[in-house]
């Protein structure tokens, strides 16, 4: 795709000043749209620069000389954009007439990403012999058992202490006075220790 699509867009195309966001979720407060995010603090641009919007999502303007970008392959091919529209899109309705919109304003030939293609290439192939390795999806399901047997064993202990403590509790309330606090204590200690030994799997 890198080498097959050279063509873009001016900086000063509508468009292109829609933006994507990179947050930290702990500071996020709500969304409008899967584009622009309402944040606890500031929002800066990729070069560490206050934001100035002029809408919802759209920015004034473009960084110039930003240290990293996305190429948003929005279009490709008039076939590929003709599948788009077939697949549909819940949040907008596409049409046939955008294509050649967006296809007469990509005047600008723009070769930056063909230094990284080789790079690009070595992920995707790595990722997909990672997909297509049987000994990898073998070895997720075992953890995935694993994790399973951790959990409903974690489950019964829980509830054996709460069965317990209930019990004694109510002991108690018949004035059965029989070391109690120790037989507690000890449940209470056999839980923590089963709690360490096999909460770190689930984290």
């Amino acid at each position: 795709m890198i080498e097959t699509f050279t063509r873009c867009a001016p900086p000063d195309f509508m468009p292109n000043r829609v933006v994507k966001s990179a947050v930290r979720p702990f500071r996020v407060l709500g969304s409008n749209n899967p584009h622009f995010f309402f944040v606890k603090g500031k929002t800066v641009n990729v070069n560490g620069e206050p934001v100035a919007w002029t809408d919802v999502s759209i920015v004034k303007s473009m960084p110039r000389n930003g240290k990293f970008w996305i190429n948003h392959y929005f279009t490709k091919s008039k076939q590929e954009w003709e599948q788009k529209i077939a697949r549909g899109n819940p949040a907008f309705l596409r049409s046939a007439d955008e294509f050649d919109i967006y296809d007469k304003a990509s005047t600008v030939d723009d070769t930056t990403a063909f230094a990284l293609a080789p790079s690009v290439h070595d992920i995707l192939t790595n990722l997909e012999h990672v997909n297509k390795n049987p000994y990898r999806a073998e070895q997720s399901r075992a953890e995935q058992s694993r994790a399973e047997q951790s959990r409903a064993e974690l489950s019964f202990f829980y509830f054996l202490f709460i069965s317990i403590f209930s019990l004694c509790w109510s002991w108690r309330a018949l004035g059965l006075q029989v070391t109690l606090r120790k037989l507690i204590g000890r449940v209470k200690i056999r839980f923590v220790l089963l709690t360490k030994r096999f909460l770190p799997r689930f984290l």
